[in-house]
């Protein structure tokens, strides 16, 4: 008699069960099939307001197309197609490269002009002592640093503005990165990745744009040292500090990708077995609603990928719209103390060929922080990108 009771009551329990999970799947179903209605997601409102902050803070007002300010998904996808246009790019990189090398061509006539002037009165070294001859050599150096002191420290300026508006940038995509994994189901990915993106962010913010100015101008006071002071010889602690500087910061900037690439796939991976189990189990209970949600949660994949790579994609574009002037500048610039160091050497102006030369290796830096800093962030949009989708 209690056998039979403990069975009955074992029966109703396994039934309840069962009933339960089946209501339970239903609404998953049901849930999902309503989230897929819409062809495409919304666009995540964090998106917007970096698109809303971009315009006007980093770029010029009407310099973005106008689409992008659009929640919908097509018309973003369109505005982002068109900013990444061989032609779009290339008139922008001509623009820059423009008025870059408007800047560079007259920094060069006047570096020229005073290494003439310098070789025209070194020709009368002769009737000069020595200690005349060292206070020409001073004085030519002395007015070259003070005829690129206006520029450098515009390009200073330019470099920690750079650092500032990239922070805009990531600040805005890191949100979103977050919430476009979730939406595929990336629940674990979105939590490691945008934590460690905030280190990233956090990196540049206070390493980089605290660090890189100051060595930067004690690299050209070491420049000025050396130059204007024959007993002492600071090329060789310059250039250590240089080397030094750029070595750790290459290390660090390998270390953080991946570690970001090793959290990132490998929370991608858990997060897609889970899915995958989770739709195993819907078509094993319930074959045709299983096969259903199945379906339905492909289509909506589907829309997650493609809001996923409109948005990255258009992340790595501001990233690089935001780079390419002040690289071009600091390129030209650099070229013109290289260029001017040779004129130097042709006109016998050892010593301020030797300033030029240091004068280009400390821009040398300044172009090493800024392409790393945006490699880096590049990369993790990248990974962003070929991470899979959960419900895939």
């Amino acid at each position: 008699m209690k056998s039979a009771i403990l069975k009955q009551t074992g029966r109703k329990i396994i039934f309840f069960a069962r009933f339960s999970v089946t209501l339970l799947l239903f609404a998953l179903a049901f849930s999902v099939v309503a989230f897929a209605k819409e062809d495409k997601p919304s666009v995540p409102l964090e998106y917007s307001l970096l698109i809303d902050e971009l315009d006007g803070k980093v770029f010029s007002e009407g310099e973005l197309p106008e689409k992008l300010h659009s929640g919908d998904v097509d018309e973003l996808g369109e505005a982002v197609g068109q900013l990444s246009t061989p032609e779009y790019l290339f008139s922008y990189l001509k623009e820059s490269f423009g008025v870059g090398l408007e800047d560079a061509l007259s920094l060069f006539a006047t570096l020229c002009g005073i290494l003439v002037l310098s070789a025209v009165f070194s020709a009368f070294k002769t009737s000069f002592s020595q200690n005349g001859a060292r206070v020409l050599t001073v004085c030519s150096s002395a007015a070259i640093f003070a005829s690129v002191l206006s520029e450098g420290s515009e390009h200073f300026l330019r470099v920690e503005e750079f650092f500032e508006r990239i922070g805009i940038i990531m600040n805005g995509m890191i949100p979103v990165v977050s919430i476009i994994y979730a939406m595929g189901g990336n629940v674990s990915t979105a939590v490691a990745s945008s934590g460690t993106l905030y280190i990233f962010l956090a990196f540049c913010e206070e390493v980089l744009r605290v660090s890189v100015l100051p060595v930067a101008a004690v690299s050209t006071a070491f420049a000025l040292s050396g130059s204007v002071s024959g007993g002492i010889k600071l090329v060789g602690l310059s250039s250590a500090l240089k080397k030094s500087y750029t070595f750790l910061l290459g290390l660090i900037m390998t270390l953080l990708i991946a570690v970001l690439s090793s959290q990132t796939l490998l929370s991608s991976a858990a997060d897609t077995v889970s899915a995958r189990a989770a739709r195993l189990v819907a078509s094993n209970v319930i074959p045709i609603v299983g096969s259903s949600v199945g379906d339905t949660v492909r289509t909506v994949s589907s829309s997650v990928g493609y809001l996923k790579s409109v948005c990255g994609i258009g992340g790595i574009i501001f990233i690089l719209l935001l780079v390419l002037p002040i690289l071009i500048k600091l390129l030209l610039v650099r070229g013109v103390f290289l260029f001017a160091s040779s004129v130097a050497d042709l006109v016998g102006c050892e010593s301020e060929g030797k300033l030029l030369t240091e004068l280009g290796s400390v821009y040398g830096i300044l172009l090493a922080v800024v392409t790393m800093c945006s490699v880096m962030f590049i990369l993790a949009i990248t990974i962003f990108l070929r991470c899979g989708i959960a419900l895939g």
